[in-house]
This record gives structure tokens, C-alpha cells and sequence, in this order.
């Protein structure tokens, strides 16, 4: 039972695999399902849309239904284990703040939340988590609302448990996360509002318009520029206190005359293919660097090893250093190139379906300057 939480999350990550990065649906499509859906009048309502707007962008049904069984088998089993774990919790020394390991990053923290945290805080496993009786009238609350999405009931008691733990070790006065994505997101607003906590969201990663985010709910919101504001306004988002912030960028000048970077993401074999082409046609030295979670035997397949910047033993600053130029389709470093005052080179080649979809969701590089790979290699 100690590593069901892991597995399930690791099965849905591979079941839904987007190697490519197509939606499956168009933004009207999303938009109007999200809008037809009864307005929430409470957190849970909140989650729960959010939890069928996820489902509804997910085209397999086979998926689906996979997902719901599987659910229904563990979700009573994993719930009495999160209530013995209880058992085994050992008190820690109070703390200002928690966060959950896998939700947070340090250095994206904002330096006013820095500041009011002031090094009083605890960051533990979300995987293992735990629950007490206290817990039972809240989670009665999702039970009885959604026994019928057993899938939305797991994921929920899977969140309010890491919640749960943190509380009851470290009685924090404050919770941090980075979880807009996550359907259970508005349910753990309410469980720290019921247990007199605040709960801070600070932003995870690129945004798009896609209604994954929609319905969100904390009692505030760092994002990193004021078009987040109005893309989460736009997916019916509650109106909670936004702030824009940037994240920790270190101050550095690039190294030497550089080398074009290419940030790859989750891309076929032939996109590959045809990324090499388009920096083989620019007639400069490159690098190609992998997505941390993609570095994978089909990248490896695709480049040289020496035209490859391992990202495990390059820290993302260390790269940026030496960047002559960027060149992404739509990854988080292309920003932060750009607040680096770093050039930044959108690919509108590989995948140019993709490219168009990204201008459609209002990606936020598509505003900022940048050049497009087709002007580039057109010289």
C-alpha cells in the first residue's frame, strides 16, 4: 500500500502521454464546455468542475473508465491506510509555513513570501500523507457529494492527506503550493480555510488558455505577469487576491560569444528530425537540452551526445550563461530568457499545427519579442 499512491500516479502519467503536445480539443470547444457547467457556489463545486473539465479534454473513453474503476477499488483501502499512518506521525517543531515537495520549487518563491516566512518553514512528501478522525466530516463532505466519481473522491483524500500530515506536524499558520493544475486545488482552499489556514498558490510553470486550470480557488495567487491574471479570470478563476511577481533570476552576463539553445519538450521522433534540420540550416554552433522528465532514448537517437546539454548536470542558469540565443516551442525558459534579456527564437516549424493552437491559447511569448524559427533559417 506504501507505494499504490506512486504507482497510480505514475500509470496515469504514461496512460496520457502526449508525446507532440496536440490538444484534443479546440479553445472554443474547451470554452464551451467550461461555460455550460453550473456555476460553483463553494470550493467543492469549484474542484469538481475543474475535475469534469479535465475529463472532458481527455478524448479516451476507454481512459476514462479505466481510471474510474481503478479508483473505486483503491479509494477505500488507500483512506483507511492514510488513517493508520496517523499512528506513526511524529510531532515536529511548529513552523510558519509548510509546502509539499512535489507541488513547490525554492527558488520561485516571491520575495515578499520570503520575507514574511522568514526561514520558518517545513517541506514534506505530498505521497505520504495521512489523515486523523478530525478529518472524517470533511472528507464525509466529498464522499457524499461524489461518491459517483470515485476518481475525483481518490484524488481529493490523496491531496487533504499530504494537507492533514503537514498540519498536524508542523501547525502552520500558512500552506504553499503550486497546484492550480490540480482538480482538488479549490477542496484544499476550503480544508485550510476549515482548519483557520491560509493557503498561497505561486504559479506552475507556462500557462495556456486550456480549462486544466479552470475554476481555481486560493487566497492568493502569485503569478509572473498580469496576462496570467487575465487568462485564469478567463477560466473562471474565483476573483482572489492576484500578485505578479518574477521569479529568482540570478544576475549573470553571458559567457563568451555563445551557442544557439534549443529546450526541447515532448516531441515525436520526426519533430526531432526536423528541429536538427532547422539548426543545421542556421550554419551556427548549437546545443540541444532535454526536458528534465524527457531525456529519453528518442532524444538520444536524435542528437550527437556532445550536441546535447544534459540537464541533470547543467543547472538551467549555468545554460542560460552561455546562450547565444533560445530557440522553444512554448517552454517556461523562453521567459525567462526573455526577463534575462536573452533572444528568444518561438519554432513555428516542427509543428506548426501546435504553433498556431499556442497563439489561439494566448501564449504569453507570442506577445513578447521574439523572432520566428522559419525567419531565421529564411535568413
Amino acid at each position: 500500500m506504501k507505494n499504490a499512491i506512486t504507482i497510480l500516479i505514475s500509470l496515469q502519467e504514461k496512460l496520457s502521454n502526449n508525446r507532440g503536445m496536440l490538444f484534443e480539443k479546440t479553445v472554443s470547444d474547451e470554452l464551451n464546455y467550461m461555460n455550460s457547467l453550473k456555476w460553483p457556489t463553494d470550493d467543492f463545486e469549484r474542484s469538481f468542475n475543474q475535475y469534469k473539465c479535465q475529463f472532458f479534454i481527455n478524448n479516451s473513453k476507454f481512459l476514462k473508465i479505466v481510471y474510474e474503476i481503478g479508483a473505486a477499488v483503491v479509494v477505500l483501502p488507500l483512506s483507511l491506510f492514510f488513517f493508520f499512518q496517523h499512528f506513526t506521525l511524529k510531532v515536529e517543531e511548529n513552523k510558519y509555513a509548510t509546502m509539499a515537495k512535489d507541488y513547490f520549487a525554492l527558488n520561485l518563491m516571491p520575495i515578499d513570501l520570503k520575507n514574511e516566512i522568514n526561514k520558518s518553514y517545513a517541506v514534506i512528501e505530498f505521497k505520504r500523507g495521512s489523515l486523523n478522525i478530525k478529518d472524517i466530516p470533511f472528507l464525509a463532505v466529498i464522499f457524499k457529494r461524489y461518491y459517483y466519481r470515485p476518481l475525483f473522491v481518490l484524488k481529493c483524500i490523496i491531496r487533504v492527506a499530504s494537507y492533514s500530515k503537514m498540519i498536524d506536524m508542523y501547525h502552520p499558520k500558512v500552506i504553499c503550493a503550486s497546484c492550480e493544475y490540480s482538480c482538488a486545488s479549490s477542496v484544499l482552499t476550503a480544508y485550510c480555510e476549515h482548519k483557520g489556514i491560509e493557503h498561497i498558490n505561486i504559479m506552475h510553470g507556462e500557462k495556456l488558455l486550456t480549462i486544466r486550470d479552470s475554476f481555481t480557488h486560493f487566497d492568493k495567487f502569485y503569478v509572473w505577469d498580469d496576462c496570467y491574471t487575465e487568462l485564469f479570470l478567463q477560466l473562471n478563476g474565483d476573483e482572489t487576491e492576484y500578485r505578479v511577481f518574477k521569479p529568482f533570476i540570478p544576475v549573470f552576463k553571458n559567457e563568451g560569444p555563445g551557442v544557439i539553445k534549443y529546450y526541447l519538450q515532448l516531441h515525436t521522433a520526426e519533430q526531432l528530425s526536423i528541429i536538427k534540420s532547422c539548426l543545421e540550416r542556421i550554419g551556427e554552433p548549437y546545443l540541444v537540452r532535454p526536458h528534465p522528465y524527457h531525456y529519453d532514448e528518442i532524444v538520444r537517437k536524435s542528437f550527437p551526445e556532445e550536441l546535447i546539454e544534459n540537464p541533470d548536470a547543467v543547472s538551467l542558469w549555468d545554460s542560460l550563461k552561455d546562450a547565444k540565443q533560445i530557440v522553444t516551442v512554448n517552454s517556461t525558459v523562453a521567459l525567462q530568457a526573455f526577463w534575462c534579456e536573452i533572444p528568444v527564437v518561438l519554432d513555428d516549424v516542427s509543428n506548426p499545427t501546435l504553433f498556431s493552437e499556442l497563439e489561439n491559447r494566448q501564449y504569453i511569448m507570442t506577445k513578447k519579442p521574439h523572432k520566428l524559427l522559419s525567419q531565421v533559417i529564411a535568413g
